[in-house]
Formats: C-alpha cells, structure tokens, sequence
C-alpha cells in the first residue's frame, strides 16, 4: 500500500503543477511561449498516465480490504486527467488563433475600448469554462462515490441474503432433530411397553408352571 501512495502522491503533484499551467496559459505573451508552455503540459500528462499505470499494476499487492478505495483513487484519477488532457487540447486549439491568445502587455495599450471589453467577455468565458470544468470534476467525483457506496451495499445485501439462508438451513437441521428426537422417543417408550407384556408373561408362565407341577 506504501508503494501505490507514492505514486498516487506523484500523480496529484503532477496534477496540480499541470493545473497551475492550465490556469497561466491564457494570459502567456505571445505564441511562442504559449507552445512552449503546452509541450510541457504534454510532458506532465504523460507523466500522469505513467503514474495511473503505476497505481494499476500497484494493485496486485494491496489487501481486498484497501483494494476498493485504492481502486476508487484509480477511477478519479482517470477522470481528472481526462479534464485535464480536455482543457489543455482546447487551448492549443484555441493558441492558432491570434484573437485568442495575442493579447500580451505590449498589445493591449493599443486595444481600442470595444476591444478591452470583448476581451474582458472573453476572460470572463474563459473563467466560466474553468469554473464549469471543475463542476463537472465534482459531479464525476460524487458519481464515483455513489458507485461505491451503491457496490458497497450491494455486497452488504448479498452478506444479509447469506446469513438469512444459513439461518433458515440451521432452522431446518433444529426441525429436523426435535422430530427425530420425538420419534426416538415414542419408539422407546412402544419398547418399554412390550418388555414389560413379555415380563408379564413369562411370570404368568411361571406362576402356571409352578401350580400344575404343585397339583401332582
């Protein structure tokens, strides 16, 4: 379990240094940082797959006990790299675009005011975006969650159903005893009663014997 922390920790610092850049990105001077910038991005997501790989192959020596949060941490991290790799792909997308990204110190002295104020809706759909991408980060985290609390009870359901079952075969084996201890019961006391006619008999017999021999 040491080993898949050390690498889950490598992955959420990889993550937050690629988050940081994501978020530096739009406001880059020029083009030419701007790709500079993404390849290093690419870099950092290659980086994060290696370490998802690491946490899968990781889960060979983790206990059942820790597997399903060891495998929760798995389903986030695929899902938070997605965003991530999602994020990065629209702004080297967007980077060919000198409206969307030239708008470096130097430039901006010369915006006339129609522009500031396109350029500020655009900062401000940009942020929107982020904001919505961590949204939905959010919604998948807790559809995570849902699923293991769901598969969680579902498991404890399929325990319950078991040891109903077992109760009701020890039910059965109880039933089972109390009659045969029953029948054991009434076939001794119908042996009792014939040893004590066959008793009965022969001291008659007996008795019989005894006068007629005493008769002579």
């Amino acid at each position: 379990m040491d080993e898949f922390a050390s690498y889950f920790d490598s992955y959420e610092h990889s993550s937050h240094k690629l988050a940081d850049l994501l978020r530096d990105l739009p406001y880059a001077p020029d083009k030419v940082t701007i790709s500079e910038k993404i390849e290093i991005g690419k870099k950092i997501l290659s980086d994060m797959d290696k370490w998802i790989s690491c946490m899968t192959h990781g889960m060979i020596g983790i206990p059942m006990s820790q597997r399903e949060e060891a495998e929760r941490k798995i389903r986030q991290c695929k899902s938070n790299i997605s965003q991530l790799r999602s994020q990065l792909n629209k702004i080297e997308l967007k980077g060919s675009s000198t409206t969307e990204f030239d708008g470096g110190i130097a430039e901006e002295a010369f915006l006339s005011p129609i522009d500031r104020e396109g350029q500020l809706g655009q900062s401000v759909l940009r942020r929107t975006d982020q904001h919505l991408d961590e949204a939905e980060r959010l919604i998948s985290e807790v559809e995570d969650l849902g699923g293991a609390v769901m598969a969680d009870m579902h498991d404890q359901r399929q325990k319950m159903y078991g040891i109903r079952e077992k109760n009701r075969n020890v039910d059965q084996q109880v039933d089972k005893g109390k009659k045969l201890r029953m029948t054991m019961a009434q076939r001794m006391k119908c042996q009792k009663i014939a040893l004590y006619v066959i008793l009965a008999l022969c001291i008659c017999a007996v008795i019989g014997l005894i006068v007629w021999l005493a008769s002579k």
